[in-house]
């Protein structure tokens, strides 16, 4: 897996797999989220390998309070103070979200007994101030395990958060979906073959449109309405057809039948279109990406796609053309991808680790 295999996080991993340290019996786990408004939980950790062995309660954070949206605020407080107490009896609790992980140290969290708790996928996915930099790593050093997605995030936020190296954990973001894909249409959305772009924070379309109109390529980008970072009507003008309004069945959709991937990121100092990329390598979909934080540890170059340097438009135009032209070169990215993903990314694969993981906290508490 690239730097990813060779981490020392990594490495930790498989020592604990080894001790094979177990409770005699099931843990009281708990878990802290975001509620999804399309009425989704996380069922890899419930349901998945070893974790189906112990008992979860489940805890949903509403960020919203529709009916008296003024009233949001103490709303949320609210639910945070119900969850640490629904949590005290716990032996551990998972914590996903920042907002969630501040929420649940914050006060009058010290006034209520916390169970051993690990910070689920952290990442820094925008320009933050100082003050939530300080705030979240007050928030990351009363945790007792964080993990993060890439080993770039894990060396940075070390130093950034100041936190201890022993409790930063790479456990690389895993696929979502638990029918193997198999809901997503076989019928093509569009009959001509396309190159597919999608996402919003930390994109950039205008050189991939650039590219795709230079090649006489069709494109397809996914966004939303309110992307700032290019001019949706110039990415118009250059030929790229535009979608705005689509939900995660129909951008997978497109990605399932896209010929390629293509993700150029808008700085190459925050992560970007990890879950996008794991996506497409479960759906035999090669990738061709600009170079950013993490992006090794999922996109190996000449591997399972093309990863050319950040800035460099005759490269990624190459690398485009190269992919689009070169059927055996495609072929090959497609293969490696899905079996990348079956080794790294597969809801199993992070099932263990987060099982070996809490062992190993439970086990310090023994």
């Amino acid at each position: 897996m690239g730097q990813t295999m060779t981490s020392p996080a990594v490495n930790g991993l498989r020592a604990m797999k080894h001790r094979q340290v177990e409770p005699s019996a099931p843990g009281r786990f708990a878990f802290v989220a975001p509620r999804h408004p399309d009425g989704s939980n996380w069922p890899w950790l419930t349901q998945i390998g070893p974790m189906r062995r112990h008992r979860f309660h489940a805890i949903y954070i509403d960020n919203t309070l529709k009916s008296i949206p003024k009233a949001t605020s103490f709303f949320i407080r609210w639910q945070y103070w119900q969850a640490m107490r629904a949590v005290a009896s716990a032996d551990l609790v998972f914590l996903f979200s920042t907002d969630i992980g501040l929420g649940m140290s914050a006060w009058p969290s010290q006034f209520v007994r916390r169970p051993k708790r690990i910070y689920v996928g952290f990442t820094q996915d925008g320009a933050w101030s100082q003050k939530t930099m300080d705030r979240l790593s007050n928030a990351l050093q009363r945790c007792d395990a964080i993990t993060v997605f890439s080993e770039d995030e894990r060396q940075l936020y070390v130093r950034r958060y100041r936190l201890n190296p022993d409790r930063v954990h790479l456990i690389p973001i895993h696929t979502d979906e638990s029918d193997q894909y198999r809901q997503y249409p076989d019928e093509r959305p569009i009959e001509q073959p396309y190159v597919l772009s999608l996402g919003s924070p930390n994109r950039r379309f205008t050189p991939i449109a650039q590219a795709c109109n230079a090649l006489n390529i069709p494109l397809v980008i996914i966004t939303r309405p309110w992307h700032r970072s290019d001019s949706l009507d110039e990415l118009a003008r250059l030929g790229a057809a535009i979608i705005t309004d689509a939900d995660k069945h129909t951008s997978l959709t497109y990605l399932k039948h896209a010929r390629f991937a293509a993700m150029c990121f808008e700085t190459p100092d925050l992560p970007g279109a990890f879950t996008t990329l794991i996506h497409a390598m479960f759906m035999r979909v090669p990738s061709v990406v600009t170079a950013c934080l993490g992006m090794s540890d999922y996109v190996v170059d000449q591997e399972n796609g093309l990863v050319v340097p950040h800035g460099d438009q005759d490269a990624l135009t190459a690398a485009i053309h190269r992919v689009w032209t070169e059927p055996d070169l495609h072929a090959n990215l497609a293969e490696l991808a899905f079996r990348r993903a079956n080794r790294n990314y597969s809801l199993q694969a992070a099932a263990g680790q987060f099982h070996d993981l809490a062992m190993n906290l439970l086990s310090q508490n023994r």
